[in-house]
């Protein structure tokens, strides 16, 4: 009031001469307090946090200056974190070339963010392998599930070590 600076909430009075007679002037004021709030946010990489007029994309602690109800200004400390995309790498092993290769799934995480899972798929080597046996007359011998008793030349597919069905040829010839 006329040459006075009120910083705070309160009554005040002060005279001003007008003409040749005094006046009191009372000043009821009311300091709106300003607002001072802080906010923790995290969020998945590439998204982004609107405060205000302001959009932040990256980590990091940001102040911003918002009016308030009143019209006072109000700071808003936002602390944001962000979530890494998280990659995952799977090696897997198959006997069929069909399923061999590398295969990319996009999932959610815990957070809700995405997840990148990457599979990659190596053939196992299902062969082709030889042998001979040599039995007296009378004997046999097992190769797989079957019996041999006379002497020729027998295929027999069998599941190996890995898992995979390789070709074993068996030569038998008697004594």
């Amino acid at each position: 009031l006329f040459n006075h600076w009120y910083v705070a909430t309160g009554v005040y009075k002060d005279s001003v001469q007008v003409g040749a007679s005094d006046s009191v002037v009372t000043l009821i004021l009311t300091v709106n307090p300003k607002i001072f709030a802080s906010f923790s946010k995290s969020i998945c990489a590439g998204d982004s946090v609107k405060v205000g007029g302001h959009i932040y994309k990256t980590a990091g602690i940001y102040s911003d200056t918002l009016k308030n109800g009143t019209g006072c200004d109000s700071i808003i400390s936002t602390s944001i974190s962000i979530f890494k995309m998280d990659t995952t790498l799977i090696y897997k092993t198959s006997c069929s070339s069909a399923d061999t290769g590398l295969v990319k799934m996009l999932l959610k995480n815990r957070n809700g963010c995405d997840s990148l899972v990457l599979t990659r798929t190596t053939l196992l080597q299902a062969g082709a392998f030889a042998q001979t046996r040599t039995i007296c007359a009378d004997d046999s011998v097992k190769v797989g599930a079957h019996v041999y008793k006379t002497a020729g030349v027998y295929s027999d597919t069998l599941k190996n070590g890995a898992g995979c069905y390789s070709l074993l040829t068996t030569t038998v010839s008697i004594l």
